[in-house]
């Protein structure tokens, strides 16, 4: 019989132990005389740094009697346990070895190895391990099936420039590739870009470092949040193999929908994006905006959005008649209050002026490191800020309606989600001349089906919306 996992717990003097062994140092010295002694110790172990395999080394020890125990490992995701000399695997991911015996005072090593297992993505994954007495006849009954000890340890997954995942056996390990450079969202997320090296190219990554760290787990369900990312002319989004976002017809939105997370664990996903492509990128400050969501208990859908603290800037070079393109750190973003609304409209508050750190990154072998831009001058540049209402309909007119461009309805798209207001504040306010009266009247005059789905944009539909007329 299996006791009942006590999920998300961690003995506070295992804990210390841990975090001594992930920075890599060992405690010096023996215990203090007063200092107890703990019943379960666990590090990890790779042979080498970048490994196929690692395991778990799992120390018992028996305290003032003597102990029968059954120790077991478990992975939700990520990892599975596997089989060797010492111990068996039950069902794919659970390792176990039973009856060891512990004289009082005894300890016993005991190794369970581990490989990647259905990971999707690189993170930080976690894995119990605990020890519990067995129920037989030998065991005195009030403690058949009792806990000894349980403890939670993260083990680690990266991916490699070919596509492949394998382990490291350590948080330095992991932070070496994935956790330097980020500048953190409003929403638990962190964000960083990558570009080419010296900007050779056109072509980059936005990465976004998802943890759950600040989820409730008491009103999540199962946390499998859906990240969204837009964008706008200028800059695209595309889809591969190694990154497989979803990216919509016009690809200006990418989203993925993460695995199951537990508490404390951190997921990355790379959103590949393009420069350029569609020769509208005129100087300046290009943002994005992300959007989460995610099911409570009540199977309400819980959405937040946020302007991310990362960019790009274009800059043109008019020695070479040619634009540099950089990324920029330091923009103010506003997080959206969380609703259980489907049909609730996506807003923020204004931003200030930003003063950017421009960054050119380049994507290294070991890792992600930054590198500070060259000396080529760079204006501080002026951000359009999307408008603090809660209603499109509160907008002014002559906010909306500038410039001098045509507008054409001819355009067609699928992949969208959202509101029609949310989309009408991330795509056309203050980028197309009309207001959102004229943009809500003609947007249900081409898509009648808007009406009936309460103006609510679905990904498998169809939608003629409104650009600039070439």
């Amino acid at each position: 019989m299996v006791p009942k996992k006590k999920s998300f717990r961690i003995a506070c003097g295992g804990l210390m132990l841990l975090l001594l062994l992930v920075a890599g140092c060992q405690p010096q010295g023996a215990a203090p005389a007063n200092a107890p002694l703990e019943r379960m110790v666990v590090q990890t172990n790779c042979v080498t740094e970048v490994a196929a395999e690692c395991e778990l080394v799992v120390e018992v020890r028996a305290l003032d009697d003597d102990v029968l125990l059954d120790v077991q490992t478990h992975a939700d995701f990520g990892v599975r346990f596997v089989n060797n000399n010492e111990v068996a695997t039950v069902g794919q991911f659970d390792g176990r070895i039973q009856n060891v015996r512990l004289r009082a005072q005894g300890s016993r090593l005991i190794h369970f190895p581990y490989q990647v297992h259905d990971a999707r993505l690189p993170g930080e994954y976690l894995v119990d391990i605990t020890t519990f007495h067995p129920s037989l006849p030998e065991v005195p009954e009030a403690l058949r099936s009792e806990v000894y000890a349980e403890q939670e340890l993260p083990v680690y997954v990266i991916m490699l420039e070919t596509g492949e995942f394998r382990l490291v056996g350590s948080d330095a390990a992991f932070q070496q590739r994935y956790g330097n450079g980020y500048v953190p969202g409003a929403m638990g997320i962190d964000y960083r870009i990558i570009l080419p090296d010296e900007n050779a190219g056109q072509s980059g990554w936005l990465v976004a470092k998802v943890t759950s760290r600040d989820v409730d787990f008491n009103e999540v369900l199962a946390y499998e949040p859906t990240l969204e990312i837009n964008a706008v002319d200028g800059i695209d989004f595309s889809s591969s193999v190694m990154n497989p976002v979803i990216v919509s017809a016009d690809r200006k939105t990418a989203s993925f929908r993460l695995p199951p997370m537990r508490h404390q664990e951190s997921r990355v996903i790379a959103f590949p994006i393009n420069v350029d492509v569609d020769g509208r990128q005129l100087d300046g400050v290009y943002t994005f905006i992300a959007t989460i969501s995610f099911l409570n208990r009540q199977n309400h859908n819980l959405v937040e959005s946020e302007r991310l603290p990362v960019g790009l800037q274009v800059v043109s070079d008019p020695n070479t008649q040619s634009r540099r393109i950089m990324a920029v750190q330091g923009i103010t973003g506003a997080v959206v209050t969380p609703t259980a609304d489907p049909n609730a409209t996506v807003t923020s508050t204004p931003t200030t002026t930003p003063t950017p750190v421009p960054v050119v990154a380049v994507l290294g072998v070991g890792g992600v490191q930054p590198h500070p831009a060259t000396s080529f001058p760079t204006p501080t540049p002026t951000l359009t800020p999307i408008p603090s209402n809660t209603d499109c309909r509160n907008l002014l007119t002559e906010q909306a309606t500038y410039g001098r461009h045509t507008v054409s309805w001819e355009w067609q798209r699928t992949g969208l989600s959202g509101s029609l207001c949310q989309y009408y504040l991330t795509q056309v306010y203050n980028r197309l001349p009309i207001s959102w009266e004229q943009f809500r009247g003609e947007a249900l005059l081409y898509n009648p089906h808007l009406e009936t789905d309460g103006e609510v944009l679905y990904p498998e539909k169809c939608y003629q919306l409104p650009e600039i007329e070439e």
